[in-house]
């Protein structure tokens, strides 16, 4: 099964070196699902560390991001959130998995984390979300801010914007 080949060095032809941690995985799986690795693989892997290498170094993600992505690009499974219980957690996952999303070009991780945040906004962290969705382009949570903010915060004058 594909997703048993998941960081497996054998059969591997790419490795990604995450937090100085090697992830094993296949050029024809990552470049499937995300725009950012085909494009990435088509240049001829500009960012390896060396030239001709198959070695692509990410420094902009932690590596049990980054795992639970490759598990999402090789499964089509996004299911992490689901597991953290701590609301102020959740929020702050989902909106990381949100800016992950929005560099990586993952459309089907983004609107899980839009849909999880709509799920979480309270007058309470509608700052928090409203500003993460205008920094990382997620539109349906936009609209969804601009219409929570039109119902619930002018009259409580508790979002501050």
């Amino acid at each position: 099964m594909l997703a048993e080949q998941r960081n497996k060095p054998q059969f591997s032809d790419i490795t990604f070196m995450v937090q100085n941690k090697p992830y094993y995985a296949h050029k024809i799986v990552v470049s499937l699902l995300s725009e950012r690795f085909r494009t990435m693989l088509r240049a001829g892997l500009q960012e390896s560390s060396k030239p001709g290498s198959c070695t692509v170094r990410i420094d902009e993600i932690s590596y049990e991001c980054f795992t639970e992505l490759m598990k999402y690009l090789y499964t089509g499974q996004f299911d992490c959130l689901d597991a953290i219980e701590d609301k102020q957690e959740l929020l702050e996952t989902a909106i990381e998995f949100l800016r992950i999303a929005d560099v990586e070009v993952l459309d089907d991780v983004k609107i899980a984390c839009e849909l999880k945040l709509i799920s979480l906004l309270s007058v309470k962290c509608f700052q928090q979300v409203s500003e993460a969705a205008d920094k990382y382009n997620a539109d349906r949570l936009k609209d969804y801010c601009g219409w929570f903010e039109r119902t619930h915060c002018h009259s409580q004058l508790h979002c501050d914007k």
